[in-house]
């Protein structure tokens, strides 16, 4: 009674810790705003979703535009949920209130599925309600689980658990068909929800197959053989049929028949044991199938196994790479020394009784003098786990496992000491080690979305909704496998919200280099030559760009040598000296593409062929938090540019200048110039007319025309000379 009352609180607890901050995040317009970059794109999948249900929406050209962007990811979450939002009406208001309660009410059921499994495996509800109550206050998990953070890391715990179950299925060695389908159908669904769980079969196959090796179970070994078998023949199926368009490449990232290939191999395994008369025999056939493995694998197609495979542990090499190096959730749980114990018990705390408890569990095997199974599935399970866990990315899956261990080493003391003191003594060393975990819950509970999204992204004057309204609509919104007419270059934080909530297509996408747009992005921003900014953007064609006060230059710049060593990008976009000052990012966030004089009485080019159409009036601010009068988004436009020319004395200076205004009442200056010729003309391309407002920025007057320092008069260039890039002749 007890246990099911602690569960009971935790699943209160669980749903009350996420949920109390909601309002903080809901949309004047009706629905939710989420904080995650990644929740966009899967917003943007479920829409599709629901208008192409029971259809699937395979291919979007509205991301990674112009190439587009297939099914890089394992697609049952995305199609689970739009199954929820379709059956309950669909419409923007319901998707959103729907995927932004629908990481609670995850870790709800992923908390009771804990207690379930903890008291199957252990046969002890002491052992299961402290997991379960652990779990559901375990910082990590509340973390990936926040509804504003809606994503498929929600359930991924919930997917882990199940490969880790698998041994409640175990038919005892009873050749049970209906266990046979139970444990495929899992393998199944857990790699459909969760391509990352290829790292778990193979946890599941070490502990299935070193339970039958240590109890000589030939039984148990051609169960665990049809078991593999037919989860490889269903994952075939899944690839004959293909229906996410996803699995015609022999690949580790998606369901594919690279999944296929290592589970008919596993099943091979088992199988060997099963007809092996010792395991001498064993051995001998193993290793003769694993010289042939690896002379295919070295010399044939099958290479591509150890190659995706090696992909496919991306998370563990993130040094020396830009792009992982600046992925958040691939960085180290423990960032520095000096916040290695806050780090730790902030986020892991639990994590240091998982050692303790597999010690624990040995001795108790030793002294047993027979191995429990459930107990051997445990050990195994728990030190790779918590070594992935060492990242921030698969801290959520370590602190289910710790949690476990937790839930293990308490029922094993409760059952140690009758006293009801020390029981309740030991109890209460659970609730000590929880309390690291109180400025979480304090953050989690007053969460709220920073002013940079709900002032800068999406105020009453906002970057998203100024260009869904003011920019001219691109078609095929919900008929993904249609090419739109333009593009947006942003940055690739901003891709997803710019396909789902501003409907244009995005160039980059939240997916780093496994998507087309990624090193593109990065080029444009860091280049100083303008001509090869405008090269990268005609390839879209990219219409507008939206440029922000914080940028990480560094970055781009590591990532354009990058591209450009994998043939990614053109070389010669950067030089070996790079100076931030003098990219386009910096001149256009600084100085609207106007000339620029740096320190060293170098002058930089003006841009001209991109215009400032939008500022927002979230400002930017400073080191020491002071505001800025820089907004922190702009909108340019690309444009031909009209060309004015003219004559005048050889070797003479000639300037343009033009007076404007933003829809903020920012005034500022466009400022170019050139040299006549050795035969008396010039040509000077400016992006901006003098006839019209162009987005929010007015012009003030016409172009003034200096020769040297003396005015020589003023050009007049209509919008149609802009965007035609006519010339504009003019004399004097």
């Amino acid at each position: 009674m007890v246990s099911r009352t602690i569960l009971v609180g935790a699943i209160f607890l669980t749903l009350v810790i996420r949920c109390l901050p909601f309002r903080n995040f809901q949309n004047p317009e009706g629905g939710f705003f989420f904080y995650s970059i990644d929740s966009y794109d899967h917003l943007r999948r479920i829409t599709l979703g629901v208008g192409a249900f029971p259809g699937i929406a395979s291919f979007d050209y509205y991301a990674a535009f112009p190439q587009g962007l297939g099914q890089i990811w394992s697609p049952g979450f995305d199609y689970l949920v739009s199954l929820i939002c379709y059956v309950a009406g669909g419409g923007r208001v319901l998707i959103d209130t729907i995927c932004f309660f629908f990481n609670p009410l995850a870790a709800a059921i992923t908390v009771v599925a804990v207690f379930s499994v903890v008291r199957g495996l252990f046969r002890s509800e002491v052992a299961a309600a402290v997991a379960a109550l652990v779990f559901a206050l375990h910082p990590a998990y509340i973390a990936y689980s926040l509804p504003m953070n809606f994503d498929h890391h929600a359930i991924e715990p919930l997917v882990a658990l199940l490969l880790f179950a698998l041994p409640l299925i175990d038919p005892r060695g009873k050749a049970s068909w209906w266990s046979v389908l139970m444990i495929s159908g899992a393998l199944l669904v857990a790699i459909v929800f969760w391509r990352g769980s290829t790292l778990y079969w193979g946890v599941a196959f070490v502990s299935a197959i070193t339970r039958v090796y240590v109890a000589k179970n030939h039984a148990l070994a051609r169960f665990y053989a049809a078991a593999f078998g037919a989860a490889a023949l269903l994952v075939a199926i899944y690839c004959l049929v293909d229906p996410w368009s996803g699995a015609q490449r022999f690949s580790f990232a998606v369901v594919s028949w690279f999944h296929v290939l290592i589970l008919f191999f596993g099943a091979g395994i088992f199988l060997l044991f099963s007809i092996a008369r010792t395991r001498r025999v064993f051995w001998g056939w193993l290793g003769l199938v694993g010289v042939v493995a690896v002379a295919a694998c070295v010399a044939g197609p099958a290479g591509k196994v150890v190659v995706q495979f090696v992909e496919g542990l991306s998370f563990l090499r993130g040094q020396g790479d830009p792009w992982l190096d600046s992925n958040s959730e691939l960085r180290s749980v423990f960032q520095s020394r000096y916040s290695w114990w806050y780090s730790a018990t902030y986020l892991t705390a639990f994590w240091f009784l998982a050692p303790v408890s597999v010690w624990v569990a040995a001795r108790k095997w030793q002294r047993g003098g027979c191995v429990d199974p459930m107990l051997l599935n445990f050990w195994l399970w728990v030190p790779p786990v918590l070594v992935m866990g060492f990242t921030i990315r698969y801290s959520h899956i370590a602190g289910l496992f710790s949690s476990i261990s937790a839930g293990f080493l308490v029922h094993y003391l409760w059952q140690r000491h009758r006293s009801r003191c020390l029981q309740y003594g030991v109890a209460a060393s659970v609730l000590v080690l929880l309390l690291p975990g109180i400025p979480h819950y304090q953050e989690a509970m007053t969460a709220n979305l920073p002013d940079s999204i709900r002032l800068g992204l999406y105020g009453a004057d906002g970057l998203i909704p100024w260009i869904r309204n003011h920019t001219p609509p691109t078609s095929y919104w919900l008929e993904p496998g249609r090419k739109p007419e333009y593009g947006v270059l942003a940055r690739w934080t901003l891709g997803a919200r710019l396909y789902q909530d501003a409907q244009r297509p995005s160039l980059s996408t939240a997916f780093g280099w496994e998507t087309y747009g990624f090193y593109q992005e990065a080029g444009f921003w860091v280049t100083e030559d303008e001509s090869k900014a405008i090269a990268l953007l005609e390839k879209g064609p990219i219409r507008y760009v939206v440029a922000q006060a914080a940028h990480d230059l560094k970055t781009d710049y590591a990532l354009v040598l990058q591209g450009q060593q994998r043939g990614d990008l053109p070389s010669g976009l950067v030089d070996a000296n790079f100076l931030p000052e003098r990219s386009i990012q910096s001149r256009l966030i600084q100085s609207d593409g106007s000339i620029v004089k740096l320190a060293d009485n170098v002058v930089l080019p003006a841009i001209s062929r991109l215009r400032l159409v939008y500022e927002g009036n979230y400002l930017a601010r400073g080191a020491n938090g002071a505001s800025l009068d820089l907004s922190y988004y702009k909108l340019f436009e690309s444009v031909q540019g009209a060309v004015i020319s003219g004559k005048g004395a050889p070797l003479s200076q000639v300037i343009l200048s033009l007076e404007l205004q933003t829809g903020r009442g920012r005034k500022f200056t466009y400022l170019t110039r050139s040299y006549i010729g050795a035969d008396g003309s010039f040509a000077l391309r400016v992006p901006y007319s003098t006839t019209e407002r162009q987005g929010d920025t007015s012009p003030l007057g016409r172009y003034t025309l200096y020769v040297g320092k003396e005015k020589q008069g003023v050009v007049t260039v209509s919008e149609a000379d802009v965007t035609a890039g006519r010339e504009v002749h003019v004399e004097w």
